[in-house]
């Protein structure tokens, strides 16, 4: 696709490379006009006029950067999620495609284009590379390596469990692969004795008191806002941060440093630090700690959420929108669908919609509008669902096991009701309750769970009740993988909807591309 320059919205900051590019072309030009050699002046005049356009080609790059930094910020997500949006000055929309810039109307004007070679989300790093083309022949590329000042990146969401209220009913022991967060208080009953989170625990900040009646560990960062009871013991293996009073009757074992803002410490154990150093705002905590290897007095209030690394890491929903799926692709239960261990169709069901073109982006859509019962423990799903649930569903802990390849989407919203929700088979999916919607769980021993769980409403905490049969374990596995495929599908948005691992944002008036290293 080739464009000239006046057409190009925005880009005015190219007609001073046109001027720039003239004044080098020209003098070559005069400098090679005189020699014998016509033709082999002429082909190195051509590759110069290509080489000088390329060059203005990053150029142009940088100035969109600091012009229009929104553009290119959009452009570089996108190109995180598709590799095949990275042509340059150009929209987003259009952006699979080359778009030149022409110096002037006519088939022999030179133009450039450039496209994104590489970039690292993590360290703001973007190899562009810039092809110049000469009006009558000749073609040069040079690479670029920038680094984008004034950007910043927020990591995205890898919450196994996400409460938008409070997390009051784990009953069992619950071993999370992933992060977890608690926009309130939180309590693990004696039986959740054994519980792990191997992941970062973030709470709330409401003044009701968390409390462990079973012994607790996390085996990386812990940042606990709201008051705390122990009664068992909590292990913290990464940096443990405190911004409300604890009372201590079952020992702290930290492994890592504490930090603490105005904390009162109580109770008749203390916190062993395993050598580790202390800081704190407010009361001077000695009296409740042993073992520490220094104690400092900060004063002033500490930034915890930054020396515990979660300055950039969103706390805000995952947000589902089921909008985009068009009518003609649900199916409405009760009217065509029978999921009973004696008809089981879920598959049949699948396979018909596929047939008939209705899935939505590879998914079977299924919306449960009246009551309805799941009884198919022994049945495999190998497919691709989400379930729409508005009503009632009664599942007593006998829901289908997911095949290695399926994805199960579990939509609760507005009136609908999840009974015992569980298996003791493999679920691979996303569990997302939100409005008014409420889902209760019944797994049984067995059960792995390869997804993650999110309740967003801040709702009363009977919407959330993580239980088991026979006190068995219940193993959450956080999947990247089962993620992505809804957020492919159009449905799932991360924070700032910049996907995974994170978003990009601009921390800046614009983006200041530092120029690192060249190749011609």
């Amino acid at each position: 696709m080739k464009r000239d320059v006046g057409n190009q919205n925005g880009f005015a900051v190219v007609y001073g490379i046109v001027v720039l590019f003239l004044a080098s072309v020209t003098g070559f030009s005069l400098l090679y006009i005189s020699q014998k050699d016509k033709g082999a002046s002429a082909d190195y005049s051509k590759m110069r006029t290509a080489a000088v356009a390329s060059k203005a080609g990053l150029t142009a790059f940088e100035r969109q950067c600091s012009n229009a930094p929104e553009q290119i910020l959009d452009l570089v997500k996108k190109y995180t999620q598709d590799h095949n949006s990275k042509w340059l000055f150009g929209s987003v929309a259009n952006s699979t495609e080359e778009q030149k810039i022409s110096f002037w109307a006519g088939s022999d004007a030179p133009s450039f284009s450039a496209r994104i070679m590489k970039f690292d989300p993590l360290s703001h790093l973007v190899q562009i590379e810039a092809n110049g083309y000469g009006g009558s022949g000749g073609r040069k590329k040079t690479i670029g390596i920038y680094r984008l000042n004034g950007i910043d990146y927020v990591q995205a969401s890898r919450y196994a469990i996400y409460l938008g209220g409070e997390g009051r009913f784990f009953g069992v022991p619950v071993i999370i692969n992933g992060d977890v967060y608690f926009n309130g208080n939180f309590h693990f009953n004696g039986g959740a004795s054994g519980s792990v989170i191997h992941g970062h625990l973030i709470t709330g900040t409401d003044n009701i008191e968390s409390g462990l009646d079973g012994n607790f560990e996390v085996d990386s960062n812990a940042y606990i806002r709201t008051p705390l009871k122990l009664n068992a013991t909590l292990k913290v293996k990464g940096k443990t941060g405190l911004e409300n009073n604890v009372y201590i009757e079952r020992q702290m074992l930290l492994y890592n440093t504490l930090y603490m803002n105005n904390s009162q410490l109580s109770g008749n154990s203390n916190i062993n630090m395993g050598g580790n150093s202390v800081y704190y705002s407010g009361t001077s905590p000695v009296a409740k700690l042993t073992n520490y290897s220094s104690v400092t007095n900060t004063v002033t209030d500490i930034d915890i959420s930054s020396k515990l690394g979660f300055q950039n890491v969103s706390v805000s929903p995952i947000t589902v929108d089921i909008s985009s799926i068009p009518a003609g692709c649900i199916v409405n239960y009760p009217s065509i669908i029978n999921v009973t261990k004696n008809d089981w169709n879920l598959t049949t069901l699948y396979n018909n919609q596929k047939a008939a073109g209705k899935l939505f982006n590879g998914f079977l859509v299924v919306s449960v509008n009246g009551g309805m019962d799941i009884n198919v423990s022994g049945a495999t799903y190998n497919g691709k669902v989400i379930w729409i649930i508005r009503s009632t569903v009664n599942c007593n802990g006998n829901w289908y096991r997911s095949g290695d390849q399926s994805n199960t989407l579990v939509y609760v919203t507005n009136g609908g009701y999840v009974q015992g929700l569980g298996s003791g088979n493999k679920f691979r999916g996303y569990i997302y309750v939100t409005g008014t919607g409420k889902a209760l769980y019944s797994w049984k021993a067995g059960n792995q769970i390869y997804g993650a769980i999110h309740h967003v409403a801040n709702s009363n905490n009977d919407a959330f009740q993580l239980n088991s049969m026979n006190g068995a374990a219940i193993n959450i596995n956080f999947d990247i993988d089962v993620m992505k495929e809804f957020q492919m599908a159009g449905i799932l948005k991360t924070p700032g909807d910049g996907g995974w691992p994170g978003s990009l944002v601009i921390s800046d008036t614009k983006i200041r591309p530092e120029l690192l290293s060249i190749y011609y």
